[in-house]
């Protein structure tokens, strides 16, 4: 009975996700349980999973790379929080290469208050009318005006206005 107690509680990710991290940490978990775990991740899986941990990363998307601990892992964002109090919403769809700097082996933190696609927070952006950095090209930087359908209307520093196909938009830095 207590068998088949334990197969239901393994049913459940964090629970199969705390018997995986306690059987590595008694060096129990064979190479190949730790290749078939990771094979089966999607990146923004992967992402989360360092995101939960509270692993430190470095990004490396269209020419450009930052590092930081991942404070969100969304449905198709990533976010890179800096000491400087600067956040990086990057589209996880473009990211290059994930390179785990350090891992955290204490716990991350809870992850709350961010949306889980990158559209939802240029929509954030269109009401807070902060200025950002539109990974876009070399970058644009400027406000966020309307985010429609499949684009945005973007506002440069020099007042020109720009039209953004939104699966243009690779990252956007802003001030948290």
């Amino acid at each position: 009975m207590l068998l088949v107690q334990w197969a239901r509680l393994m049913a459940y990710p964090a629970v199969m996700e705390f018997e995986r991290e306690r059987k590595w940490q008694q060096g129990d978990l064979e190479a190949d349980e730790v290749e078939f775990d990771w094979a089966s991740l999607t990146l923004d899986e992967a992402l989360l999973e360092c995101a939960e941990r509270g692993d430190t990363v470095r990004l490396e998307v269209g020419g450009r790379s930052w590092s930081g601990p991942l404070v969100h892992v969304g449905e198709d964002l990533a976010t890179l929080g800096l000491a400087s109090g600067v956040e990086i919403d990057v589209a996880i769809g473009r990211v290059v290469a994930v390179r785990v700097t350090e891992r955290n082996r204490g716990g991350g933190r809870p992850i709350r208050g961010h949306p889980r696609r990158l559209e939802a927070r240029l929509r954030e952006l269109v009401v807070s009318q902060e200025t950002v950095e539109l990974g876009v090209g070399e970058g644009l930087r400027g406000r966020v005006s309307v985010v429609a359908v499949d684009h945005l209307r973007f506002e440069d520093d020099d007042g020109a206005e720009w039209l953004v196909p939104l699966g243009s938009v690779a990252w956007v830095i802003r001030q948290s």
